[in-house]
């Protein structure tokens, strides 16, 4: 489940997922929707912050690249995934009770902009919080709402996503849940996420995905580095080190592992797992002020 995947991820969970449980969720993981790190998010009390600009996959074929200006606001995106390229303008506005990123796709080609949004808007509450994510292009439309308990954990992300036909109806065309599980009420690491959605076109959300997680003590990138949501989605404050994922429907268990290096400045600059029965890692770059 995940709106916000974009053709980084598709490749990715090409190599994650077996082939009957990518075929059951194909539609919902081809849908491009701008997801960002916010920068605070990896800011530390070191002198120091590290501001990611790339994350680069040579073995897959994958690469980020992310600009800020002067104030750190993000300013554009640029991502490839084999032959196929996006990129994308970012602007940061201020709200009454917050502020938002709005994110423009630039020229695309034909084949590329039927799996994208032309554009994104992130709200954010003053607690810089990630709240709502809407996005919209001629044909569809989709959003995705965060929920957060009394411990400022976040418990709950709600999506849909919407399809309009020639004549401009507009209609439900999927629609899931994520729920997060803590093992208490300070970590912002959670133990546990299920993904819920629809499956087979039956009625409400059934479970299809169940993921359960440990953790490093090192400072996080996470699964947010702009534009690359990845398969778990955990907006953890330190890095997942395993993952016992199951994918329900498809009764298939998968145990991942991964292992990192990190930069004088404590933040990860490498990330090694298996993909297919292979090693294949993931480069992160920064600009350090």
């Amino acid at each position: 489940m995940g709106f916000l995947l974009t053709l980084v991820d598709v490749t990715r969970r090409r190599n994650h997922l077996n082939l009957h449980a990518m075929k059951t969720y194909a539609s919902r993981y081809a849908l491009f929707f701008a997801l960002l790190l916010t920068p605070a998010l990896i800011r530390s009390a070191a002198a120091q912050t590290c501001y990611p600009t790339s994350l680069i996959n040579a073995s897959l074929g994958t690469s980020i690249a992310a600009t800020y200006d002067d104030q750190h606001n993000l300013t554009a995106v640029a991502i490839k995934a084999g032959q196929m390229q996006t990129a994308y303008t970012v602007t940061t506005e201020k709200t009454a009770t917050g502020y938002r990123r709005i994110f423009t796709l630039g020229k695309v080609d034909s084949a590329t902009a039927a799996f994208s949004l032309s554009k994104t808007i992130a709200t954010y509450d003053k607690n810089n919080r990630l709240m709502l994510v809407e996005g919209k292009s001629t044909s569809m439309r989709a959003t995705e709402k965060y929920m957060y308990n009394a411990s400022n954990q976040l418990v709950q992300i709600d999506e849909e996503n919407f399809f309009k036909d020639a004549a401009g109806k507009e209609s439900l065309a999927d629609q899931g849940q994520r729920v997060y599980q803590y093992p208490n009420a300070i970590t912002k690491n959670p133990s546990e996420i299920k993904v819920y959605g629809i499956l087979n076109n039956e009625p409400g959300l059934k479970l299809l995905e169940h993921y359960v997680l440990t953790y490093d003590n090192q400072r996080a990138v996470s699964d947010e580095f702009p534009f690359s949501a990845g398969p778990i989605r955990a907006f953890s404050a330190n890095n997942i080190l395993t993952a016992d994922i199951t994918y329900v429907s498809a009764k298939t268990n998968v145990k991942q592992s991964y292992k990192y290096t990190f930069n004088a400045n404590g933040y990860p600059i490498s990330k090694t797992y298996k993909f297919s029965g292979d090693d294949t890692t993931d480069m992160y770059s920064y600009d350090c002020k």
